[in-house]
């Protein structure tokens, strides 16, 4: 018996965007296997008209950097970009 979600791939990092594509909501955007991908996904998903925030979470590990394997960024800030 599998304990894998039903369509999980086993990608690593998900990107989600808050208020893209609807507004005030947070949407989980895709999923990818490396983190530069996921740096990518982010940073294409920051240009979209009404996103005001994106996260990418680390399914697998927790570290100091990313408390609860989340890092969230706010669009026009530094970080990432």
């Amino acid at each position: 018996m599998s304990m894998m979600p039903t369509g999980d791939k086993g990608q690593r990092y998900e990107v989600s965007a808050t208020g893209y594509p609807l507004k005030d909501e947070p949407c989980i955007i895709g999923w990818v296997d490396q983190i530069d991908g996921a740096k990518r996904m982010a940073l294409s998903i920051a240009k979209a008209p009404g996103c005001v925030s994106w996260t990418i979470r680390d399914r697998w590990n927790k570290t100091p950097e990313w408390p609860g394997g989340k890092y969230t960024q706010m669009v026009g800030a530094g970080g990432l970009r």
